[in-house]
């Protein structure tokens, strides 16, 4: 499996966002070793709105806790944090009241 550098790059700028430093040198080897105890993502709504907005480019996409591996040809090609949000079906997301009901 190969890790391109655009992956290692977002790899090191989503750990930056909590405060933790990667050196680069080891950027590849942890993204490596995340993705190694990740499961391919189920087909969701979110998904699916994600596959629709890349042109249905083929790739795999897989999650290890909070992040997301978007693998195609056996190279990760980014990394991110999963921020998909319940997807209503009717071009709204919904969000969680404080009550935790669901509104449109």
């Amino acid at each position: 499996m190969r890790v391109t550098y655009h992956a290692q790059q977002k790899y090191i700028q989503e750990q930056a966002k909590n405060n933790i430093k990667v050196n680069p040198e080891f950027a590849e080897s942890e993204v490596l070793k995340l993705f190694s105890e990740a499961v391919e993502e189920k087909p969701t709504s979110g998904l699916i709105i994600r596959k629709m907005k890349n042109d249905f480019q083929e790739s795999d996409y897989y999650l290890n806790g909070d992040w997301r591996f978007v693998v195609s040809n056996d190279t990760i090609i980014t990394v991110e944090i999963n921020t998909f949000k319940p997807y209503s079906g009717l071009g709204i997301h919904k969000t969680k009241r404080r009550n935790k009901k669901w509104k449109d």
